[in-house]
């Protein structure tokens, strides 16, 4: 298993700049707010965490950007610790979530299977059943993910790691 630290380093301004959105929303970046920074010790990778705040008129709504840096295209994730650690801060943040990466398949359909399986373990657990029998049917579920992306999870590592992360997040 790879050692992991929490950091924070202050993102001083968006890379976006202000930017205007249909129906009037404008963009920028909460400027207070400190971008949290997961790293892992054995590698390069470490999740970025910026806000963006969008407001129109008196209404403010802030989106949580989550950037897992060195998890490359058509590669599965090189920290298993850091996905876990990405779900649960994404739990943590609540609200509707949207995943993408450059193709919008490989390392998007890995988080979100990876991610509904932890959901479903979690009501789980929360209706009282036990660890040891909790089972998820992970070929049906990304069955579905393909039904709405079909080349979800194009590369067998991260199916694999999926199967992986989840087993690690149930028996830890």
């Amino acid at each position: 298993t790879d050692e992991t630290s929490i950091e924070a380093e202050f993102w001083k301004q968006s890379t976006l700049g202000d930017l205007s959105l249909h129906d009037g929303w404008k963009v920028g970046c909460d400027k207070s707010k400190t971008a949290v920074v997961a790293s892992a010790d054995t590698s390069s990778a470490k999740i970025i965490e910026r806000v963006f705040l969008l407001t129109k008129g008196s209404e403010t709504r802030k989106i949580h950007h989550f950037h897992y840096e060195g998890w490359e295209d058509s590669e599965s994730a090189p920290s298993e610790t850091l996905f876990i650690k990405l779900m649960h801060r994404v739990d943590e943040v609540g609200g509707k979530m949207w995943v993408n990466c450059k193709g919008g398949n490989g390392r998007t359909g890995a988080f979100a299977l990876a991610h509904w399986g932890k959901q479903k373990i979690d009501r789980a657990i929360k209706s009282g059943i036990s660890h040891e029998v909790i089972s998820l049917n992970l070929a049906e579920m990304l069955a579905e993910l393909r039904g709405q992306r079909r080349k979800c999870i194009s590369q067998l590592s991260q199916l694999r790691q999926v199967y992986l992360v989840l087993h690690r997040y149930l028996t830890d």
